[in-house]
């Protein structure tokens, strides 16, 4: 019987990661499904579209994903063109006969007792391979730039309408003047987190001990096994405008270290993809971060 591509997912992964990529025939797959610790994954483990599974991808990018489901059951889901369809086996020995015919090309072998799932594009997420990079972004610099400009803005318009309204040109000015020493400090942020991020690639995801960072053309790789914690630098007054703002370096056990910025990736998801670290936050009130 002709090969598809098998990957593994496990319980700490996230969606769109990955492991362990080969092509197998049916026989060779059902042993890697029968030899996966599904005991020792499904513990404390969510039941979810991203967990602790095995996926199946035939030419035409269709998919078949077996995990775990509540009371020690199993569940198959089969997604194609934005069609997601689930159904729950009791014995993990059951999905063969389905397996068996989604590598006849059945797209959909099950065809009674299953769930259909309303069509949503952001299923894809949950089952094609993500490169996990974080770089300088368009959807970045609106993050951290756009958003709170465009609110002080929208707030100069609300409290200037009555000097709008009676031609007080002056009193327009007066708040609009007053507002720019706190869009100015996030202006000299953004440029000077722009700087430090201009070529450089932090790739990192939650479950991978490994990570690495290039900058320049030069990779430099790294182990989570092996920090020591991580300081963030931050104003810890979020009603700032440049609240979002914050510098994060990773201290290693070696004594070494590593330096970006939150133009290159958001605090929240930094903690997600680095868990189980130390981290300490640091109140700076302008949060710059120094160029070497």
């Amino acid at each position: 019987m002709h090969k598809l591509e098998t990957k593994i997912q496990y319980k700490d992964y996230e969606k769109g990661e990955f492991t362990d990529p080969e092509f197998l025939n049916f026989e060779e797959t059902c042993h890697l499904i029968d030899h996966f610790p599904w005991q020792d994954q499904t513990l404390k483990s969510e039941v979810s579209l991203t967990g602790p599974s095995i996926l199946i991808v035939d030419l035409e990018q269709n998919y078949f994903k077996l995990g775990h489901y509540f009371s020690n059951k199993y569940i198959i889901y089969t997604f194609s063109k934005g069609l997601l369809k689930s159904f729950i086996i009791k014995e993990l020995s059951d999905y063969k006969s389905y397996l068996k015919l989604f590598f006849e090309g059945k797209l959909f072998p099950i065809t009674e007792g299953y769930q259909s799932h309303y069509l949503n594009p952001f299923f894809i997420e949950n089952f094609k391979e993500k490169d996990f990079n974080y770089e300088l972004s368009f959807k970045a610099c609106i993050r951290l730039l756009l958003f709170p400009e465009l609110f002080t803005f929208v707030l100069i318009i609300l409290f200037s309408s009555s000097f709008l309204i009676n031609g007080d040109f002056y009193g327009f000015l007066f708040l609009f003047l007053l507002s720019l020493p706190f869009n100015s400090v996030n202006l000299y942020l953004f440029s000077n987190y722009f700087k430090d991020s201009v070529n450089k690639i932090l790739n990192v995801s939650k479950g991978q001990d490994e990570f690495y960072i290039r900058e320049n053309g030069d990779t430099f790789h790294y182990l989570k096994s092996e920090i020591k914690n991580i300081e963030i630098l931050k104003n810890f007054n979020y009603k700032i405008p440049w609240d979002g703002y914050s510098v994060y370096t990773i201290n290693f056990e070696n004594e070494s270290s590593i330096t970006f910025t939150s133009l290159l990736i958001s605090e929240e998801k930094l903690l997600k993809v680095f868990p189980h670290i130390y981290i300490i936050e640091i109140d700076k009130y302008i949060p710059k971060i120094s160029h070497n």
